[in-house]
């Protein structure tokens, strides 16, 4: 589903006369970005995609209608199957009890756009109400060390925590009692917050963080504005004193993941899409 891939396969398509699926499961930088590496990048993907028998499927209505904008396809043209996981790798856990303590997690790569700056900078208000709360940061990337001088400057380096990139992402999340996806640029559908939501956490997002048809706030989860660390720092201490609602949430996030977001859902409805391909042998551009 990057650039090269899709560029090459469909240069390889056009020569064999074979068919082409692509997905979209991102705002790709290349077709957001303005400069002029990037238009150019534009101009040789839709040359690359355009004729022959393809299909195109995105993760979720906002994506779709991102791609459908950036390189002039008819919406209708892109097929919406939203990500699934694999439910037995993510079972519900097994809380014995919620305290009033807060343990908030967040996880992805350390780059401007997911907000980890957004996230810390919310958290040193909460501190200052649950001075028991802690922050654990999964990823890596070259933003690290500013991360840890923002901790260091807001006065909270030791409740904030960088444990790197995660082998077992459930057991990270089991040490949690919340998770955020601080996203200020546009993401798909991550992966990362229907595994929180599949083991029962509480989950915050903002309004970039593409989780649109998946969180209903206030009914399996909180959604706030992207970049506005006041409302992410309320939502976090409204959830610090709220045990109950903790639970709630989580319980009918569980519900959500599993009845909408499966692997085995996922690929049933990308095995539609070749077998549409396959057997009609039409053109669609």
């Amino acid at each position: 589903y990057l650039w090269t891939a899709d560029f090459l396969g469909g240069l390889a398509c056009r020569k064999l006369r074979a068919a082409q699926v692509i997905h979209y499961l991102d705002t790709r930088t290349f077709l957001s970005e303005d400069s002029l590496q990037a238009r150019l990048r534009k101009a040789a993907y839709r040359i690359a995609i355009a004729g022959g028998r393809k299909r195109f499927i995105a993760c979720n209505d906002g994506v779709r209608e991102f791609v459908s904008a950036t390189l002039g396809m008819a919406a209708k043209s892109l097929s919406v199957i939203p990500n699934g996981i694999d439910l037995n790798e993510f079972p519900p856990m097994r809380r014995e009890g919620l305290s009033n303590r807060l343990s908030v997690g967040a996880a992805g790569r350390f780059q401007p756009e997911k907000g980890h700056r957004v996230l810390i900078e919310a958290f040193a208000r909460v501190v200052s109400d649950f001075p028991q709360a802690t922050l654990a940061i999964a990823g890596g990337g070259g933003l690290l060390k500013s991360y840890q001088d923002d901790a260091e400057r807001l006065g909270i380096a030791e409740k904030v925590f960088f444990p790197g990139r995660v082998a077992d992402f459930r057991t990270f999340l089991e040490g949690l009692d919340l998770l955020v996806m601080p996203s200020i640029g546009c993401e798909g559908l991550p992966l990362t917050v229907l595994n929180a939501m599949a083991v029962g956490l509480p989950v915050i997002a903002t309004d970039h963080a593409g989780v649109e048809g998946v969180i209903d706030p206030g009914q399996n989860g909180l959604i706030v504005k992207a970049g506005d660390h006041q409302a992410l720092a309320q939502a976090m201490t409204t959830l610090a004193r709220d045990a109950d609602m903790r639970a709630r949430l989580g319980q009918d996030a569980i519900r959500t993941v599993r009845d909408k977001f499966s692997i085995a859902a996922t690929a049933r409805a990308v095995n539609g899409v070749y077998d549409g391909l396959l057997l009609s042998g039409c053109e669609c551009c």
